[in-house]
């Protein structure tokens, strides 16, 4: 999993269910994330299915909620700080979910990796209205964190296409520079294109 695609409708210029299945269909992203903070339950179990009827194989997580992953029959579920702990997470999965943390400093990290985190995001790397963030930990701190565990380590806040550079010039050899983005494609006027982009720079890391 190189390229995490967070789907939130109020970032984004064009509807996703216009573009999701071309950017899908084309194999420009590795993984798709839910991520809508203020539906209810049954929307959100309405919007994650179809999502995955356009997603086809590419695999589907959902943001926080385990039970609506559950519900929908996505692939995952992320899961915040602030959210449900991993070890409760991984009991109500029962081996049926992906699941992923965000983290934002080592010790966080570390914690996912050993909760048995399948991969992790880090950051925030650069400043990222997303993330409600003026601030960021830069592409040296997440090197150095993707270096320290067994699991993927995607870089998360504010990455761009044309940042994914400084991450490869950030990390040794032995490190695959991953990233999740969300502003980067859904605010784009062609959120196809800069998928695209997101992937030629990855690939030519």
């Amino acid at each position: 999993m190189r390229l995490m695609l967070l789907v939130t409708r109020d970032l984004c210029r064009v509807e996703p269910l216009h573009w999701l299945g071309q950017v899908a269909a084309e194999g420009l992203v590795d993984a798709i994330q839910v991520r809508e903070k203020d539906l209810t339950t049954i929307d959100l179990v309405d919007w994650t299915r179809q999502v995955l009827r356009v997603a086809g194989s590419i695999p589907v997580l959902v943001n926080d909620r385990v039970d609506v992953a559950l519900m929908a029959s996505a692939a995952g579920a992320h899961l915040g700080q602030q959210d449900l702990p991993l070890t409760d997470a991984r009991g109500i999965a029962d081996g049926r979910l992906t699941l992923g943390v965000s983290t934002h400093d080592q010790e966080q990290l570390l914690a996912a990796f050993a909760g048995g985190a399948a991969y992790a995001g880090f950051g925030p790397l650069w400043p990222s209205a997303t993330r409600g963030n003026d601030t960021g930990l830069g592409a040296a701190a997440w090197a150095a964190a993707a270096a320290s565990v067994e699991i993927p380590v995607l870089a998360i806040g504010g990455v761009t296409a044309e940042r994914i550079g400084e991450l490869a010039a950030a990390a040794d050899r032995s490190t695959t520079v991953r990233v999740a983005v969300s502003a980067a494609i859904c605010s784009a006027p062609d959120p196809v294109d800069a998928a695209r982009r997101l992937r030629s720079a990855l690939d030519a890391s």
